[in-house]
């Protein structure tokens, strides 16, 4: 090669070698640029971190603050009434109703069983366990008795059903399964295993009495 070339060769290399220096110099600066942005919004997130903390106590005590004031105007206000505030006591006596429950746990002690009626929709599995569907029908008052019987029939044999339970709903008399009934036709899963568990009961019981 001639010797412009070789120098027209070095020239070229010389500048490719510069704007490669530079392109490495700005991807330094940006990424300082980042480094450094990253930083700042850390820092601020931090700061903003520490103004909202101490805004929340500030919250937090004013409103300890206001409920006091509160609290005493309404002691004020009962006194000046001549208004007695029930105490500790009476007020988790009024609400032992919380204690009933209709899906007894393993350690529940369970001191006995009320039947009672409801909209079918509003008795959800996951709050009463033990339960039949009634369809109003017509017919003699007298079959109350024979679905009340199976229902809880129905009801002893629901998965689950302890011995306790068990012992508990076949103590409740015949008496007060009736009077939050009305006659109709009882529709539940496992229905018929019970009836025909019961008219075979029938039938060994019709046996024995033949017999004597």
């Amino acid at each position: 090669t001639s010797k412009k070339e070789r120098q027209a060769q070095a020239a070229l290399e010389a500048a490719e070698a510069k704007a490669k220096r530079e392109r490495e110099k700005e991807e330094r600066k940006r990424a300082n640029d980042a480094k450094f942005r990253a930083l700042a919004g850390a820092a601020a997130a931090e700061q903003a971190s520490e103004q909202a903390a101490g805004s929340r106590q500030e919250r937090r005590a004013a409103a300890r603050a206001e409920a006091s004031v509160e609290r005493a105007e309404i002691d004020a206000i009962l006194e000046e009434e001549n208004v007695m505030e029930l105490s500790e006591a009476q007020r988790e006596q009024m609400l032992e109703i919380d204690a009933f429950t209709g899906t007894p746990a393993e350690g529940d002690v369970l001191q006995y069983a009320i039947p009672m009626c409801a909209p079918y929709s509003s008795l959800s599995t996951k709050l009463y366990r033990s339960r039949v569907k009634l369809t109003p029908a017509g017919g003699a008052g007298g079959k109350k008795g024979r679905l009340a019987r199976t229902a809880v029939e129905v009801f002893c044999r629901t998965s689950g059903c302890s011995d306790r339970e068990r012992e508990l709903m076949r103590a409740v008399s015949d008496v007060e399964l009736t009077a939050q009934m009305i006659s109709g036709k009882l529709s539940t899963p496992g229905l018929q295993q019970v009836k025909t568990a019961q008219k075979q009961r029938k039938k060994q019981s019709a046996k024995q009495k033949a017999k004597r």
